[in-house]
């Protein structure tokens, strides 16, 4: 009886290490075909008369113009269609100077709120949704300032108070994009982020973004928010930080990219809920994919922070290490391709334009492939198994 016992356990010990060879083999082709750059992305054609959107599967194809953001979303649900912004196109033949005339450089930030109405007072020649042209000269970059917002009005006006008289001064074609998170949801800033770059492109033909946080003012006009040639970080010297930079590997704050560079790198990622993290899985997507961050001078990159408690729905991640440290196993699927939200409204607000979304986070921290699945036969050895989800 302990010989045929003994026979067994052998047995069963060599199928489990059979069973174990065989996914290391599974991971390592898998982790090879991954970092070949191969991308799938889930596509959404055009919303139908009743905003609802089917899928289909398609590849990643880096090309010009709106049109791969736009199709990179995953599920979305639009109860307004074909919402129209009401801007005047730039028909101006000849450019901006390549260096904006009336720079002052340094700023003393205004720290007064006055209401949306008087910013608009304040700055003529903005149009309704907070968008501006240069009157006598066509702009050299078309801005998309995204900022991801919860219940923050006073600063929102404060910040607007000195971004706009900053970017007409920039000569900029600038829009403002506020993307709010509906409750009660915790807060996902990466999330707003991408949402709000996608929806700016169907309301206009931006080059670039500008990802903004509501509680950073600029010190500095002659810190330029046009499109960079490189991923740019434009937060780098932060009052509370004592005008010092964090971390080398830190890409938040106040940052800028190219639609196409947006594009390339799948954007943010969408799981991670709560305060933390994301800027860094960003910082390491932008060098996984062969771009390099750059970053102006101290004199010029300075910026203020708005005093706050903590929001509501914003406490620290608690998988935030969790979700950096498995980042690579997630790049090319979890982004702008796994993308779901639905949109409650558009609006053209007095200075700004208003989204209003509202998300499912179960449903996004269950995106999941089958190669996760396949891993995580032996869970105790990858760590994208760990979590529940990757």
């Amino acid at each position: 009886m302990a010989l045929k016992a003994n026979e067994q356990s052998c047995t069963k010990v060599w199928i489990f290490n059979v069973l174990l060879g065989l996914c290391l083999v599974i991971a390592l082709l898998f982790h090879g075909f991954f970092n070949k750059g191969y991308s799938f992305i889930l596509t959404s054609s055009p919303p139908s008369e009743g905003g609802d959107s089917s899928t289909k599967k398609g590849q990643l194809s880096v090309v010009e113009g709106p049109g791969p953001l736009l199709e990179a979303r995953g599920k979305v649900v639009k109860p307004q269609v074909n919402v129209k912004a009401p801007w005047v196109p730039d028909n101006t033949t000849t450019l901006c100077p390549l260096v904006p005339p009336q720079l002052v450089g340094a700023l003393e930030p205004f720290q007064d709120a006055p209401s949306f109405e008087e910013v608009v007072k304040l700055n003529p020649g903005l149009e309704p949704g907070g968008h501006f042209h240069p009157p006598d000269c066509r702009a050299r970059s078309r801005v998309a300032v995204v900022i991801p917002y919860r219940d923050r009005e006073q600063h929102l006006r404060i910040l607007l108070h000195n971004l706009h008289p900053m970017l007409m001064r920039q000569q900029l074609d600038y829009a403002i994009i506020v993307v709010e998170l509906a409750q009660p949801t915790e807060f996902n800033r990466a999330m707003l982020l991408n949402i709000g770059a996608v929806e700016a492109l169907g309301l206009w033909d931006f080059q670039c973004f500008i990802f903004h946080d509501v509680d950073l003012v600029p010190e500095n006009d002659r810190n330029l928010y046009t499109c960079p040639k490189m991923p740019r970080h434009l937060s780098v010297f932060v009052d509370i930080f004592g005008y010092h930079l964090p971390h080398q590997m830190i890409f938040g704050g106040v940052t800028a990219l190219k639609r196409e560079q947006f594009y390339a790198i799948n954007g943010y990622p969408n799981k991670y809920f709560g305060w933390g993290g994301e800027d860094d899985d960003m910082a390491s997507r932008i060098t996984e994919s062969n771009l390099t961050i750059t970053r102006d001078e101290l004199d010029v990159a300075k910026y203020r922070m708005l005093q706050h408690d903590r929001d509501w729905g914003n406490d620290p991640n608690p998988n935030r290490y969790k979700l950096i440290n498995t980042w690579k196993s997630r790049h090319d699927k979890d982004g702008l391709n796994s993308l779901q939200y639905t949109i409650q409204t558009v609006e053209f607000r007095p200075a700004y334009t208003w989204i209003n979304v509202t998300i499912d986070k179960d449903t996004i921290l269950k995106v999941r492939t089958a190669l996760v699945r396949v891993l995580c036969v032996a869970p105790s050895f990858f760590d994208v198994c760990s979590g529940g989800s990757s």
